[in-house]
């Protein structure tokens, strides 16, 4: 799941993984997204 990571938020660009509380942001994220298509 760390691909779409990248293409969601450019600041994981730096390669670095997502802090436990951001991660809840990221889900939020691609629920939004993939509820969209």
């Amino acid at each position: 799941m760390t691909f779409d990571m990248k293409m969601l938020l450019p600041a994981a660009d730096h390669g670095e993984k997502p802090d436990p509380g951001q991660d809840v942001s990221y889900h939020m994220l691609r629920s939004a997204l993939f509820a969209r298509h």
